[in-house]
Parts: structure tokens; C-alpha cells; sequence
């Protein structure tokens, strides 16, 4: 509702609204159909709501529905001048100024209590200059510097209690320079070093009591140096090197009484090498060693009359190292050694007397090098060699007496489509040494007439070299030789 007759336009001269309830809601100033000049507005209950000085403000238009006009404001921007908004209690909540509509100068914002909240500096409509924020109590919360509408230059930040909480510095509205923190009863937190929003150099955390509590130093955001960790009375915790953000070097940790808990060393961020462990008292406790992160232990089992029955050495949950297993009268019955998940170097079996039973040699899985097997009596079984799983050369094979009782020679015949076994000589003896029977063989006659041996005697290779114990998994490499390739000279005369 309006005192002014709208139908008439453009609106000059002095302008009032008010509520339904006839009491003022608006006063203005229009020239030409712009509020231009001093208005103000109001709550309902007459206390004053916003003060200020417009300029080219409002255009009042209406609108028709068929049934009746309806007049209303349409705001331009157009501030100038001193500006003011109050809470619906009489106290101030916004002042300012602006300029060609554009905030200028310090702006202040008030609690509905009348406490100042926050005051800020403008220049051409952009923050620029100090702000600072206020607890509702009226004491100072923040002090920050504005430039060209970003945060650049110093900053605080206060307790309640008036405390300086922390203190740095900002460049493009990054923090730069030094940095600290602190408690709310004045002692000192965190030190810590910035370059442009980033951690350089030396950062420092402590207790409310000021007692260091840690320190490293940090290179483009990232620890790198020498690291301290200390307990709440003083006394160091841990001791590391950092690099890249990651341990590396030698580490040290302590109990809270001073004596040494553990001692290693890593190597990006891997424990490698020994790691030691102690108790309270100082006294040593266990030898833990790790490759590449991963624990490098040993694993035993035991007979019930207290005997060893298997020691197994595991990298993480993997068999890496040696093993070996034992009879339940403590006699050895089996060693070797696991490289990357595969049998390497020798592999022995003996019998229960501790005679030597088998020797295979291999590498990183594959049969390379002797193969030996022998009589309880201590007498050669079989003898022979492989070249990476191929039996090649001479295989001997002997009667329980030492005597010698096959010869054969093998060797490797290559072809388009892989490699194939073929014997060029055979020979048997009998148990006085004497020779039976010699044969000497060409790949492209003779090899046709021994193909069912040869068909007999790679299934029996390969099948005693296939051992999956159906209990274990997953894999197991010692699954390979629990049979230990035992060429029984019986078997072999069966397929002849």
C-alpha cells in the first residue's frame, strides 16, 4: 500500500509503504521513476530495518491479472552512500558504504545482543585490507589481511579465553613461512616451516606441558630427514630417517623407562634386514629377519615324544629358505632349500639309518645337475645327470651289491615342435659284471622300435615328479620331491 498515486508515471518526489496495518514499511526519494536518494525500511512493530542512500534503486511497476493491478518494486543496483541494517530489536546487524554500488571502506556485522561479530575492509567491492571476527563475548577470534579479494599477509586465530591459538602468514592465500599453534593455556603445540602451502623444513609438536613430543623435518610436504618421537615425560620413543615420506634407514624404538624395545632398519618403507626385540628390562627377546616387508621365519612342528619332525623356513606366508623333516627317532630324512617360491640347490633324502637315499640338483625348479639314488646299504641305485629336466648323457643303474647293471645314454633331439628324448646306446649286466646284452641306436630307425619303453619310462618320470598332496594348499614346492623321483630298478624292468 502506497501513498503515492501509481498510475501516474514516471514517480518523482517522496515515497511511503506501509504494512497492511497501516504502519510504515518504506520511505524513499524518486526522480524519474528511480529511487534515488535517502530511504529506509522497517519491521512491522516500527523498529527501524535497513538505512541507506540509493541511486536509481527501485523502479515501481504494476502488473494486471484481469481482475485487479498490483503494484510492485524492482530492485536495481544502485547503493551509494552509507549503509545500515537493523534486527528486528533496534540493534545494529550490518553497516557500511558503498560507491557507485560497490562496497568501500570497513564493513561491521553485529549479534542480534549488539556484539560486534565481524569487521572487515573494502576497496571496490572486493575485500581488501584487515578482517577480523569476533566470539560472542566481544573478544577477538580472527585476525586475517585481505588483497584484491584473496587472503594474503598475516593471520590469527584466538581462544575465548583471549589466547593466541595460532599465528602464520599467507602468500595467495596459502600458508608461507613459519606456522605455530597453541594450547589454550599459552604453551606452545606446533612449529612448523611452509613454502606456499606446502611443509619445508623443520616441524615440531609438543605436550601442554612443553615437552617435545615429536619432530622431523619435511622436504616439498613430505617427511624426509631424521625423526623423533618422544613419550610424555621427555624420554625418546622413536628414532627413524625418513625419505620421500616413507622410513628408510635405521630404526629405533624404547620404552617409556629408556631401555631399547626394538632396533631394525628399512628400506622405502619396507623393514629389510634383522629386526631385534627386547623386553623392559633390556634383555634380548627375539631375532625377527624381513625381506622386502615381509617377515622372514621359521617354522616348526614336533613329534609327540618331543622330537622335531619339520623345520620350514617361510618370507611372509610363503616357504622361502631352507627346510628339512626328521624321522621320529630324530634322524634326518629330508633337506633342501626354497629361492622365489622354487626348489634350488640340493635336495637330500636319506633313510631312517641316515644312509643317503636321494640327491637331485636343481634349479629355480627344474631337475639341473646330479641325480643319485642309493641302497640302504650305502651302494649306488641310479645315477645320472639332467640338463634343465632333461635326462642327458649317461644314466647308471645297479644291483644292490654295487655292481652295475644298465647303462643307458641319452640325449636331447630337437625339433620343429620341441625337444625329444632318445637313447643312442643301451647296455645290460648281470650281478657277476659281466655284459649281457649292448645296443646301439639311430634316431630314424631304431627309435620306433623303443618307442613303447620310452612311452613307459617318461610316464613313470613324470608322474613320480607330479606330487599334489590333496591336504595342502595352496601350492606347496616341496610337493614336487616328497617322492623323490624314485627310479625303482624293477619298475624299469617291467616296461623293457
Amino acid at each position: 500500500m502506497s501513498d503515492k498515486n501509481l498510475n501516474k508515471r514516471p514517480l518523482d518526489g517522496p515515497y511511503k509503504e506501509y504494512y497492511e496495518s497501516g504502519k510504515i514499511k518504506m520511505k524513499s526519494v524518486f526522480k524519474d521513476g528511480f529511487m534515488d536518494g535517502p530511504y529506509e525500511e522497517y519491521y512491522e512493530n516500527g523498529q527501524l530495518k535497513i538505512k541507506g542512500f540509493a541511486k536509481k534503486n527501485w523502479i515501481i511497476k504494476s502488473r494486471e491479472d484481469g481482475y485487479s493491478k498490483t503494484y510492485y518494486r524492482i530492485f536495481v543496483e544502485g547503493k551509494d552512500g552509507s549503509y545500515e541494517e537493523y534486527y528486528e530489536n533496534g540493534r545494529f546487524k550490518m553497516k557500511g558504504f558503498y560507491v557507485d554500488n560497490k562496497k568501500e571502506g570497513q564493513f561491521e556485522q553485529y549479534n542480534e545482543n549488539g556484539m560486534l561479530t565481524e569487521k572487515i575492509e573494502f576497496k571496490n567491492n572486493r575485500k581488501n585490507g584487515s578482517y577480523e571476527e569476533y566470539y560472542e563475548n566481544g573478544k577477538i577470534k580472527k585476525k586475517k589481511t585481505y588483497h584484491n579479494g584473496g587472503l594474503e599477509g598475516p593471520f590469527e586465530e584466538y581462544y575465548e579465553n583471549g589466547q593466541l591459538k595460532s599465528i602464520g602468514k599467507l602468500e595467495l592465500e596459502f600458508l608461507d613461512g613459519q606456522y605455530k599453534e597453541f594450547y589454550e593455556n599459552g604453551q606452545l603445540q606446533i612449529l612448523a616451516e611452509y613454502s606456499l602451502g606446502r611443509m619445508n623444513g623443520l616441524y615440531e609438536r609438543y605436550n601442554e606441558n612443553g615437552i617435545l613430543i615429536e619432530k622431523i623435518e619435511f622436504k616439498d610436504n613430505r617427511k624426509n630427514g631424521p625423526y623423533e618421537e618422544y613419550f610424555e615425560n621427555g624420554n625418546l620413543k622413536v628414532k627413524a630417517e625418513y625419505k620421500a615420506d616413507k622410513k628408510n634407514g635405521f630404526f629405533e624404538e624404547y620404552y617409556e623407562n629408556g631401555q631399547l624395545k626394538i632396533k631394525g632398519f628399512y628400506i622405502n618403507g619396507n623393514k629389510d634386514g634383522q629386526f631385534e626385540q627386547f623386553n623392559v628390562n633390556g634383555e634380548f627377546i627375539e631375532k625377527t629377519e624381513f625381506i622386502n616387508n615381509r617377515e622372514k621365519r621359521t617354522h616348526e612342528e614336533y613329534y609327540e615324544n618331543g622330537n622335531i619332525k619339520k623345520k620350514e623356513s617361510y618370507l611372509g606366508e610363503e616357504l622361502e629358505g631352507p627346510f628339512e623333516e626328521y624321522y621320529e627317532n630324530g634322524q634326518l630324512e629330508l633337506t633342501g632349500k626354497i629361492e622365489n617360491g622354487w626348489l634350488d640347490g640340493q635336495y637330500r633324502k636319506f633313510y631312517e639309518n641316515g644312509q643317503l637315499k636321494t640327491l637331485i640338483e636343481f634349479k629355480s625348479g627344474i631337475m639341473n645337475g646330479k641325480y643319485e639314488q642309493y641302497y640302504q646299504n650305502g651302494e649306488f641305485k641310479v645315477k645320472g645327470n639332467y640338463d634343465w629336466d632333461m635326462d642327458e648323457g649317461f644314466f647308471e643303474y645297479y644291483y644292490e651289491t654295487g655292481k652295475l647293471k644298465n647303462k643307458l645314454n641319452f640325449m636331447i633331439k630337437s625339433t620343429l615342435v620341441g625337444h625329444n628324448k632318445i637313447i643312442r646306446s643301451f647296455e645290460e649286466f648281470n650281478e657277476n659284471g659281466k655284459l649281457q646284452e649292448k645296443k646301439e641306436f639311430a634316431y630314424s630307425e631304431e627309435f620306433k622300435l623303443f618307442k613303447e619303453y620310452m612311452e613307459g619310462l617318461e610316464s613313470f618320470y613324470y608322474n613320480e615328479y607330479d606330487y599334489q598332496k590333496e591336504d595342502w594348499e595352496p601350492y606347496n614346492p616341496l610337493d614336487d620331491v616328497q617322492n623323490d623321483l624314485d627310479l625303482d630298478i624293477d619298475q624299469l624292468g617291467d616296461v623293457w
